[in-house]
């Protein structure tokens, strides 16, 4: 890559080059650019046009996302063609601070939870395909001094069997969030934030031959909102030394992760962290 900066304007112009063993020795070159505009301290424009990052599939990997897996099943690579992001922030005016965003590209081959169409049951499975990722939002935020903070977003994207956003393997149609944390002393930071995710599916894939995976119609089913309260703390001992805690889910709201199966209800978790 090639890095040029000046006052309002810096721009990283690099390439991605990666090759395979396993599927006929393929190559791919990508582009990897990022440009950056600041013509003012309260206004900036970020742009960044890249792809050819490829994702394994591994069953653990896989898994983290759906339940559904037949251990005997082997899943090809997925790649990221190209996509390109803007992203604009204005502010910050008296601590308020207005971000807006989206994105566009596509995958090669990208693996989504999907079921699997027989006479006898719904087969849970990933079904890769040429996908389409869109995604656009915006959020508002606002920061008092070092007490408190305020940051409200909405994030959309488009709904197909094809397309939708690449990072949403529920396929939602939008996600908003909401964050306060406030500060009662310098070392104390706590946190209650709120999730909606609506709009989500998952696609079943029918077959009217043996092979389950020539896939002829496609039919959506919902599998309901995420509404989910949480609740964090952190405490820092040092500027090095922490603990934290975080409860998710307070309010034990249900809905499905995947097709039939319930997420989690009330998850607490605590742990410890250090900076080297």
């Amino acid at each position: 890559y090639y890095m040029y900066s000046m006052d309002a304007f810096s721009a990283r112009l690099g390439v991605n080059v990666s090759h395979s063993w396993y599927d006929g020795g393929k190559t791919h070159v990508f582009p990897d650019v990022k440009l950056a505009i600041t013509p003012a301290r309260q206004f900036s424009i970020g742009l960044h046009l890249y792809g050819g990052d490829s994702q394994l599939n591994s069953l653990s990997s896989l898994f983290a996302h759906s339940h559904y897996l037949n251990p005997s099943l082997i899943y090809a690579p997925s790649w990221q063609k190209w996509f390109g992001d803007v992203n604009v922030v204005i502010g910050p005016f008296s601590g308020a601070t207005i971000e807006l965003w989206g994105g566009m590209g596509k995958a090669g081959n990208w693996a989504m939870p999907s079921l699997i169409g027989t006479d006898e049951a719904l087969r849970g499975a990933y079904y890769g395909m040429d996908f389409k990722s869109t995604h656009y939002g915006m959020a508002f935020s606002y920061k008092y001094r070092d007490m408190a903070s305020l940051r409200l977003s909405y994030e959309g994207a488009p709904q197909g069997i094809d397309k939708g956003y690449t990072m949403w393997s529920d396929r939602a149609k939008s996600v908003f969030n909401a964050q306060l944390t406030v500060s009662p002393i310098s070392a104390l930071d706590i946190s209650l934030g709120y999730e909606l995710r609506s709009g989500r599916a998952i696609y079943e894939v029918g077959s009217d031959s043996d092979d389950i995976f020539q896939g002829t119609y496609y039919t959506l089913h919902t599998i309901g909102n995420v509404n989910s309260l949480n609740l964090g703390a952190t405490y820092r001992i040092t500027p090095q030394f922490n603990v934290w805690a975080n409860v998710e889910n307070l309010l034990n709201s249900k809905w499905e992760a995947v097709y039939g199966i319930p997420a989690k209800g009330v998850t607490g978790l605590v742990g410890i962290g250090y900076k080297f």
